[in-house]
């Protein structure tokens, strides 16, 4: 719900809440997600 992936693989675009994060590759994708999970843990 948070996340929509969007465009095609490798060139993954993150869109947060409608927010535009940017191209990403799909190793920064999934990274970026993971260190999203980790710090919604320690919250």
């Amino acid at each position: 719900e948070v996340y929509t992936l969007l465009s095609v693989y490798p060139n993954i675009v993150i869109v947060e809440r409608g927010k535009n994060i940017g191209s990403l590759t799909c190793k920064e994708v999934f990274t970026f997600l993971s260190r999203e999970e980790e710090e919604n843990e320690n919250i």
